[in-house]
């Protein structure tokens, strides 16, 4: 989960409304995972490992909950996720996958 002050920040940036604003927000966790010597959070590296990679995961499980408002904006988060997991050769397991389809399928003719 994402912790308090990160939750925080999402509902500042109005991350639930914004894709964009919550893409971004999830760019920064996954540079801070792959570098977590720039995180301002912490001193100890290895914590500061496992803290950039739990909030990585909340905000990525953020992304994929995430419920576009238009055609435009599943196409914006389909894409995101596209160039997210080919530049970090992740993938989605059958659940993300689902709940993505889902939160798009209000969108379908």
């Amino acid at each position: 989960m994402l912790d308090t002050k990160y939750r925080r920040q999402l509902r500042n940036d109005n991350l639930d409304n914004d894709f964009l604003a919550l893409a971004g927000f999830h760019a920064k966790t996954v540079q801070n995972a792959e570098d977590p010597s720039q995180s301002p959070d912490d001193n100890d590296t290895d914590r500061a490992l496992a803290h950039a990679i739990e909030e990585e995961r909340s905000a990525r499980a953020a992304i994929i909950r995430f419920e576009p408002s238009s055609r435009v904006e599943a196409q914006t988060k389909l894409l995101y996720l596209v160039f997210f997991l080919a530049s970090t050769k992740a993938s989605l397991d059958s659940s993300e996958m689902t709940a993505v389809m889902a939160s798009i399928s209000h969108l379908q003719n």
